[in-house]
């Protein structure tokens, strides 16, 4: 709760910020009034606290109240799909700070015939192909998926297997990795170059979660340090990360989100709330 002055209390919401009106809010056309808000510092409330001002709140019926994230775009919401068969969803700005996240079952069984990629972000010299997962018009493309390892630097992936999901972090000159410890490990990380590109490869042991669980990338830019991190979360929990110098990275700006690109075997499993954020830090 926000408290006024005079000790008043009302819901706030943290970090609001109005930045457009589409017509006059206070104008004579009082049935259809649009506001726009950006996330700042300001607290939201129903109806005014301060009864003795200008702008007193009025008590009425009151409905769809609400705030939409216009810098989030889910490719797959709440109902769970089968991954797979969506190639080149998003064009990637490394240059810029962004989040990926997505659901999946730890409890679904893993198998010869569903393991595989599940999203991953790789160079790839393709037209983008947006659209909601229903469309046919972005399922498989054969044409336009990598074929060998070799081809289609690879950036990050997420990777389920019967035994270990593994997930992989930019290892470029002078790049700091950290394993924050909170989550078992099959095995020991492994760097190897991929078309280009080296990058250090994570076990985890099996699915670290029970039923649905988040699994979040995000590249962040420390305006401080001028350095770049990325870092996997589990459920909200540090998992790995990579920190480097925007030098290190040298390998353009070409790259596309995929369900997946490929080249290896793409993963057909229960997914939900796949979602890419663009964030403000950069």
């Amino acid at each position: 709760m926000c408290a006024t002055e005079d000790g008043h209390e009302y819901p706030c919401v943290e970090n609001i910020k109005l930045t457009g009106v589409k017509e006059d809010l206070f104008g004579a056309n009082k049935k259809s009034r649009i506001i726009l808000l950006s996330i700042r510092k300001m607290a939201v409330y129903i109806g005014s606290p301060w009864s003795n001002r200008l702008f007193a709140g009025m008590l009425g019926q009151i409905r769809n109240f609400y705030m939409r994230d216009l810098s989030q775009q889910c490719f797959i919401g709440e109902t769970p799909e089968i991954s797979g068969g969506r190639v080149a969803l998003k064009d990637i700005d490394l240059e810029k700070s962004f989040r990926v996240s997505m659901e999946l079952d730890c409890n679904e069984a893993i198998s010869l015939s569903n393991y595989g990629t599940v999203w991953d972000i790789r160079d790839k010299d393709i037209p983008r192909s947006e659209g909601p997962s229903s469309n046919p018009a972005i399922l498989d493309d054969e044409e336009s998926r990598l074929g060998r390892v070799s081809e289609g630097k690879a950036y990050t992936q997420i990777y389920r297997y019967q035994s270990s999901t593994f997930i992989i972090l930019f290892d470029g000159p002078g790049a700091t990795h950290t394993d924050h410890g909170n989550f078992d490990m099959r095995r020991g990380p492994l760097t190897y170059d991929w078309a280009g590109v080296q990058v250090m490869r994570y076990w985890l042991n099996d699915c670290p979660g029970d039923g649905w669980t988040t699994f979040e990338f995000e590249h962040k830019f420390d305006v401080e340090t001028g350095l770049w991190t990325d870092m996997w979360t589990i459920d909200g929990v540090p998992a790995v990360s990579s920190t480097y110098s925007p030098e290190s990275w040298t390998q353009g700006n070409n790259f596309k989100l995929g369900l997946s690109n490929g080249p290896e075997s793409e993963a057909e499993v229960n997914v939900r709330n796949f979602c890419y954020q663009g964030l403000n830090y950069v």
